[in-house]
């Protein structure tokens, strides 16, 4: 019997056993952080290393929202959503057909200066995203094998973004329940207060009301943290949304409402300047939470006597919404981050105030998750203007 040469017999399995060690070291790395941000650079990257390309991009599909870009590798994300670029109508061809792109394919003759990978990111049967790659020719065109092995990536990939979106709805849950569990002793405890400073229960002198005080403030701001932590989790998941066709200068007026008896006590004045608004594609909780949370940030660093303006025009297709104010301003040092999580501002004065630094952050992630944008304008001492914009709501979306 003739020996067998084992180096003979694996050398024709050695380019296989070459990409699976690949596919393996790419998507090693994936698991390694829940933020969905990071998790797509992560996948960005290591999509580029693993076949070799030049550039690339992940595109998002949201059944609510316009395409958007997840993550970018040597190319400029404005040019990548240019909706006459080939490679979004590439990208909008397979998020629409499920089918990958190999381009130029390799029976075509025609010449291309650069060879195509487009693969989608498919779970439950919804197309929720697609990974771009390409390179110069020079580089060598990709072939049939490549693609499979992208298509591979890309399905790993899908297993990593729900296993992280499984564990955040995990911690959702679970924060949920304990909020509601920490919620009802400590309204209790508010509430027992508040009867014993009314004198309900009998009378009581000047360090008891004082004692009380404290006791019903500082009971008032952890159920306000409990609130916006519950608020930060449940976007963290990323929030089912009823978009609908909504009045905004209803909204605006009754969130208003809501707190105008606190601005009235401050002395302070606000006015309304809605200009024949159209109605906006919205959620209900999410618009009435970015009203919430941005008037009541207006509110809090505007001085006794301060002015507060809301405005709202129409701009191209979005409603552009601004909040201006007389308050303490922001300096430019502190702009760039007023939006991030548990971030706070220097100012003495801001330091002072309560507040843990999630208003703006959760504001910000709802305006995106609507479609929109938002921003500041601000001057230190001078007052601040926090806008944002909505899409108007199309004339079939309006029922």
């Amino acid at each position: 019997m003739e020996p067998i040469d084992a180096d003979k017999e694996i050398l024709p399995f050695a380019p296989t056993y070459a990409r699976l060690a690949a596919l393996y070291e790419a998507t090693r790395t994936l698991h390694a952080s829940l933020d969905l941000a990071e998790m797509l650079n992560r996948v960005m990257e290591a999509a580029v290393r693993l076949v070799g390309a030049e550039r690339g991009f992940i595109m998002l599909h949201e059944r609510w929202r316009e395409p958007r870009v997840g993550a970018v590798h040597n190319l400029n994300p404005g040019i990548v959503t240019k909706k006459e670029e080939l490679s979004f109508v590439l990208a909008r061809q397979v998020q629409e057909t499920g089918q990958s792109i190999l381009k130029p394919d390799p029976s075509d003759d025609s010449p291309a200066p650069r060879t195509i990978m487009i693969a989608p990111l498919r779970a439950q049967d919804e197309i929720f995203g697609t990974v771009y790659v390409d390179r110069d020719l020079h580089g060598g065109q990709f072939t049939a094998d490549d693609l499979a092995l992208f298509e591979a990536f890309t399905d790993q990939a899908v297993i990593v973004f729900y296993n992280a979106k499984t564990q955040k709805q995990i911690m959702y849950q679970f924060m949920a329940s304990i909020s509601s569990e920490l919620r009802t002793p400590l309204t209790a405890v508010k509430g027992y207060a508040d009867l014993l400073q009314l004198g309900k229960i009998g009378p009581i002198n000047d360090e008891q009301t004082r004692c009380l005080n404290i006791i019903s403030q500082s009971v008032y701001r952890t159920l306000l943290l409990l609130s916006d932590i519950i608020d930060l989790t449940r976007i963290e998941v990323r929030p089912y949304l009823e978009l609908a066709s909504i009045d905004l200068a209803t909204y605006l007026e009754e969130v208003l409402t809501n707190f105008r008896p606190r601005i009235e006590a401050k002395g302070q004045i606000v006015t309304l300047s809605l200009l024949n608004l159209p109605p906006v594609r919205a959620d209900n909780w999410s618009l009435t939470k970015i009203l919430t949370k941005l008037i009541d940030n207006a509110y809090k660093y505007t001085p006794a006597q301060g002015t507060i303006v809301v405005s709202a025009e129409v701009r191209n297709s979005f409603v552009y919404i601004a909040l201006s104010d007389t308050g303490i301003g922001i300096n430019s040092e502190d702009q760039p981050y007023i939006f991030e999580k548990f971030y706070r501002a220097r100012n003495k004065i801001v330091q002072e105030q309560e507040g843990d630094g999630i208003g703006l952050y959760i504001a910000k992630r709802l305006v995106e998750y609507l479609g929109g944008e938002i921003g500041l304008e601000s001057e230190e001492g001078k007052g601040s203007t926090f806008w944002f914009t909505l899409p108007i709501a199309t004339t079939d979306q309006r029922g």
